[in-house]
């Protein structure tokens, strides 16, 4: 905007404001709040105000004007929040079209193009055929291009849906909100549309898909001046979800088993007999005893009550033994599926005498696994060497590679095949495949090579020879380029490429106090069982 088109403004809402004042606040009680300043003033100098004339009218005036006056005033400072909020309080006590005006002009300064179309469209119901009234209209059609100057767009598609999440996040719908949000982000990534999700999560109570979005918004923009406010709502809401929390216990018999919830690989717990706390809603809890068939239940954890849950565990029969010896520490060991702990496992691991799948996985290596067989009450040792990973040769390194050789073999090819005929042709101007030299020196005055004493013509024809090697040489070398081109791009299509190495360790535990309240012991065929019994 240009300094003369900014004085301009200025200088408009002078006028509205001197409109305001001569019509509205300098009048009496008695003369009506939509009289024309002209006619209102000759009324009141023609008939004073009665005495009766209500008193609630003149403090909506007073206080009208004083609102007024503070909108023009952070109006002219810049402020346009300020001077929206000071002009919407005017009109709400005394309803003007200058007041409508100013509220346009200030929407507009702001870039809020529908608030100011629509502020304009009031000014215009409540001015009685305004002088600029065409340039209002100009100004409303030129706002209406800007709101959405293409439809197939990608700012006009955000635009829409951020204006469809809007509205259905206003009706309380959150659930389509969401798609809304998304389906915006989709199109153009914003802070914006992440704090719009994050906000209608929080909304229906999904307090951890709401700290996902709102941790998004501070990723992607770090220095955010409402980076703390963010940060206190994300604590606010982990507070929340911890205190919608009830305490599971979980006890066996025998005890000491591992306790896994929804998770079989991860979501280690404790031992039983264990206590800790649980999300209501649904859950998958894993037994798992070395020497006793592992258990998992289904189970719902209420929100208003704690939850007991008690197992007698069921010894194996026909077992055997898996002695797992990795040669690096710090794997991940699992058996069928399950993980039973890292390397270097001490213990043995009682499993029913069969096979089974063993598996092991380590940071950067690559994944064992193999298939052993257990027999009855037989050790059955399984030695697992890691392979440290070496990424093969990517596809587009090989594609690449075959492409610049079949070219080179094909376009070198061709050239050192195509030369000598040029060189025979418009050089030596002699026919293809030709006697470069005559069979005698009288009559060919073009011949170029000395005469030899034995062979006459031994010079020219040596040069033919070479000719023809070179076209053989360039087409053996070409074919041999070009197929060994082919067979590199078409190896990418044929190798088998291993998998891929283990890319990351058993995710980290966040810390929390654990108290240990009680320990018990119970004696079992193979000696004791220990359990420690606590809480968290």
């Amino acid at each position: 905007m240009t300094m003369g088109q900014d004085a301009r403004d200025r200088a408009r809402l002078g006028l509205r404001w001197a409109a305001i004042f001569s019509a509205t606040f300098v009048l009496t009680p008695t003369v009506a709040l939509g009289q024309p300043a002209e006619t209102s003033t000759s009324s009141a100098a023609q008939a004073p105000a009665p005495e009766s004339a209500p008193a609630a009218a003149d403090d909506s005036e007073t206080q009208a004007r004083a609102f007024a006056a503070q909108g023009a005033k952070a109006f002219k400072a810049g402020q346009y929040l300020q001077a929206i909020e000071a002009f919407q309080k005017a009109h709400d006590l005394v309803p003007r079209a200058a007041l409508a005006y100013n509220l346009a002009r200030s929407h507009e300064r702001l870039s809020q193009w529908e608030e100011a179309v629509e502020w304009y469209e009031k000014y215009l119901k409540l001015a009685s055929d305004p002088r600029d009234k065409a340039e209002v209209l100009d100004k409303i059609e030129i706002l209406k291009k800007r709101i959405a100057p293409d439809d197939a767009s990608p700012d006009a598609q955000y635009k829409a849906r951020i204006m469809a999440g809007r509205k259905a996040y206003s009706a309380g719908d959150y659930e389509g909100a969401i798609a809304e949000f998304k389906a915006a982000f989709d199109i153009k990534a914003s802070t914006g549309a992440l704090y719009n999700i994050a906000k209608s999560y929080e909304k229906m109570g999904r307090y951890e898909d709401a700290i996902d979005y709102f941790q998004q918004y501070i990723d992607m923009e770090p220095n955010a001046s409402d980076r703390g406010d963010i940060e206190e709502t994300i604590k606010r809401l982990k507070r929340s979800i911890r205190s919608r929390f009830q305490e599971l216990s979980v006890a066996s018999d025998p005890p000491g088993a591992d306790i896994y919830l929804d998770d079989r690989n991860t979501g280690l717990q404790g031992q039983t007999n264990f206590r800790f706390k649980v999300t209501p809603g649904p859950h998958t809890l894993y037994i798992d005893q070395n020497g006793y068939e592992p258990v998992k239940r289904t189970f719902v954890m209420p929100d208003d009550k704690p939850l007991a849950l008690d197992f007698k565990l069921k010894k194996l029969e026909n077992v055997g033994f898996l002695d797992i010896q990795v040669d690096h520490d710090g794997a991940r060991i699992f058996v069928d599926g399950a993980i039973i702990g890292l390397s270097p496992y001490k213990q043995k691991k009682q499993v029913e005498a069969g096979k089974h799948q063993v598996q092991v996985e380590l940071l950067g290596f690559n994944r064992w696994a193999g298939e052993v067989e257990v027999k009855r009450d037989e050790t059955t040792i399984v030695p697992v060497a890691l392979v440290e990973y070496v990424a093969p040769v990517k596809d587009e390194t090989l594609s690449a590679w075959g492409r610049n050789l079949m070219l080179a073999g094909i376009i070198g090819g061709g050239l050192g095949f195509a030369g000598p005929l040029v060189y025979q042709k418009l050089i030596r101007r002699r026919p293809y495949y030709e006697q470069l030299g005559p069979e005698t020196l009288e009559g060919e005055p073009f011949y170029k090579g000395p005469l030899a004493d034995t062979d006459p013509n031994r010079r020219d024809n040596g040069e033919l020879k070479i000719l023809k090697m070179t076209q053989l040489i360039s087409l053996i070398a070409g074919g041999a380029l070009t197929a060994g081109g082919f067979g590199v791009y078409m190896y990418k299509w044929l190798r088998t490429v291993p998998p891929g190495p283990v890319t990351s360790s058993m995710p980290p535990l966040e810390p929390a106090a654990v108290s240990i309240t009680g320990v018990s012991a119970m004696p079992t065929q193979d000696g004791a069982a220990i359990g420690l019994s606590g809480s968290f």
